[in-house]
């Protein structure tokens, strides 16, 4: 018998010690050249610092959007919780460890403190502001979480048509049932 749902392990992030290399051997030939070339033009300072300062404002003015717009859709959905989520999806013949390891997963990927209660229509692009990227690293997640194979991810029929929260839902339930042996 499957362990319950609610103690399914964390998805738990691992870097090999040569992609940690790679990065901090990238971080440290980007410090290099930027000292490099304000000792070469003592000048390239100010630019540097203003070029620095705008991009820092314009990543705090749009996060502050970003986390206002996610505050007031948690206002909207306080007295909801995984549980209204779970029984608006067809739970009973949907795995229920793809029900919760997508809704935690989506809401770790959002820029809020609080679990924003999710609905099986909110769109993934338009009402989660999640790009491709983001629903990349929320798949790659989910499927670790749920134990789903990633092998043939293109011949599910929901691949090109994931849109909202359920639509992501059936395309893990299906990769799962299909290379699984579950169907």
């Amino acid at each position: 018998m499957r362990v319950p749902s609610r103690r399914m392990p964390t998805y738990e992030e691992t870097l090999t010690w040569r992609s940690k290399s790679i990065g901090y051997g990238i971080l440290a030939l980007l410090l290099l050249w930027l000292g490099y070339g304000i000792w070469q033009d003592p000048e390239m300072v100010f630019v540097l610092v203003g070029i620095i300062a705008v991009i820092f404002a314009i990543g705090y003015f749009s996060s502050e959007n970003t986390t206002e717009y996610f505050e007031a859709l948690y206002r909207t959905r306080e007295d909801e919780d995984i549980g209204t989520f779970a029984r608006s999806l067809d739970y009973r013949n949907t795995d229920t460890w793809i029900i919760r390891a997508v809704y935690e997963e989506l809401n770790s990927e959002l820029p809020c403190d609080k679990t924003i209660p999710l609905h099986p229509s909110d769109n993934l692009k338009e009402d989660l502001k999640l790009d491709d990227e983001d629903l990349e690293f929320v798949l790659e997640r989910i499927f670790a979480r749920a134990d789903i194979s990633d092998e043939a991810i293109e011949k599910n029929p929901f691949y090109t048509k994931m849109e909202t929260v359920a639509d992501l839902v059936a395309f893990c339930d299906y990769q799962q049932k299909e290379n699984n042996g579950r169907i």
